[in-house]
């Protein structure tokens, strides 16, 4: 069973104008004062910060300062990973494509939910469409391996593609993975699909991942 990983980096936090509140919740997590960052952020997830219910999610789920419920990851990923995001604010849509991987990730591997890889496949889109790599990497094995969506190499290659500008680690490895597997099409075949997942990849991103599935 694959381990949930939050992948919120504090400093990115700290560099933006964060309220103060949950710059308190973060020093004294830091600190691994859980149940006081517990105490500060539970309120503030009731009141929708998606932050708080980020790091709310977090705490239920390692069991600091509470005790460990992953229904409670679920619910507080869920509440986070469905908030609109504000155009103008970046660090809002981290907070929001961070949760939405997660909650794919447990929906994909039925930890905290009925597993579900056509709603693992939703959210990892909904995050890919935000700028996530690590969504994007992932939609595209989806399309690879035909799970939670029809099989569509080309597809795949599109999302390994975007993903691999964006700097995942991962997708060029999958990306060939992909090439080699498929023994039942002809290179010239394979070429077709590469091109046309290269030309869909750009205009994806170019417009910024408007009307890209």
């Amino acid at each position: 069973m694959k381990n949930i990983i939050f992948t919120i980096i504090l400093s990115f936090l700290f560099s933006f104008s964060v309220a103060a509140d949950i710059e308190k919740a973060m020093t004294a997590y830091q600190a691994g004062d859980y149940e006081q960052t517990f105490k500060i952020l539970k309120p503030l997830a009731e009141e929708e910060n998606v932050h708080a219910q980020f790091m709310l999610a977090k705490l239920y789920q390692k069991g600091e300062g509470v005790h460990q419920n992953i229904q409670e990851t679920a619910k507080w990923l869920m509440r986070a990973a469905n908030q609109e995001v504000d155009p103008n604010n970046k660090l809002s849509s981290l907070g929001i494509s961070t949760s939405q991987y997660n909650l794919a990730l447990m929906y994909k591997d039925g930890i905290g939910v009925e597993q579900s890889f056509r709603k693992a496949v939703n959210w990892y889109r909904s995050a890919a469409k935000l700028g996530d790599d690590d969504a994007q990497n992932n939609l595209g094995n989806m399309y690879a391996k035909g799970q939670g969506v029809r099989k569509n190499s080309v597809r795949a290659y599109m999302w390994y593609f975007i993903a691999r500008k964006n700097g995942n680690p991962d997708a060029k490895a999958n990306t060939y993975t992909l090439l080699i597997g498929d023994s039942e099409k002809t290179l010239a075949q394979k070429n077709r699909e590469i091109k046309k997942a290269i030309k869909l990849a750009d205009g994806c991103i170019e417009n910024h991942y408007k009307n890209c599935n």
